[in-house]
């Protein structure tokens, strides 16, 4: 197969992808409470499917590009969990991981280096955070029509939240990295005292 085919069908597959995550969060809208467990999981399952569409695929390197989102915007992933908008956010929040880890392996960067994907997101990030681009990639990628009830909802809880995100104050960002990085150490040294207790 030509080179430039093939990397076409490869990215191509990552946006269905994307695209696949963000319609398994589309029906919580419905669904409070639960729906932030649930999103975490869409998120890990496409990092993991864009990874493996890029032969790029292992255990490190998606906790990598999860947590180094994660700590940039935690405060956003907690407001994912509050009732009716929190899905909103979480189809923001799903959208931007997923084009953040589609533009790390575009790229062909090292995702062990946090330097490379600041540098990476910071390219891309000022397009990301648009309400009308989340929903035209959706229904591009997906084939399936957004749900007209929610369109409209959606773009202005989206536009908004975007545009603070786009503007993210740098004290703020710091506040949530440190925040960020606590909770992924103390979760990493829990799952390893407990799967000690079964040794």
């Amino acid at each position: 197969m030509n080179y430039s085919i093939a990397t076409t069908n490869r990215k191509i597959s990552a946006q269905k992808a994307i695209a696949v995550a963000m319609g398994a969060v589309i029906p919580l809208w419905f669904i409070p409470f639960v729906s932030g467990p649930i999103c975490n999981e869409a998120e890990s399952a496409m990092i993991e499917s864009i990874l493996k569409h890029y032969n790029k695929y292992a255990k490190e390197n998606a906790n990598n590009i999860f947590w180094f989102f994660r700590k940039k915007y935690l405060f956003l992933n907690c407001a994912t969990y509050v009732p009716f908008v929190g899905t909103a956010l979480q189809l923001i929040e799903v959208y931007a991981l997923g084009q953040l880890t589609m533009s790390c392996m575009e790229e062909g960067i090292d995702v062990n280096n946090e330097d490379n994907m600041t540098f990476v997101w910071d390219n891309i990030r000022q397009n990301v955070w648009s309400g009308y681009n989340i929903v035209v990639f959706y229904e591009e990628f997906s084939g399936n029509i957004f749900p007209e009830s929610m369109k409209s909802k959606f773009i202005s809880i989206a536009d908004v939240i975007c545009g603070k995100l786009r503007n993210n104050n740098s004290d703020i960002s710091d506040l949530q990295e440190h925040i960020g990085e606590s909770v992924r150490v103390t979760i990493a040294k829990t799952k390893r005292t407990i799967s000690n207790l079964f040794k």
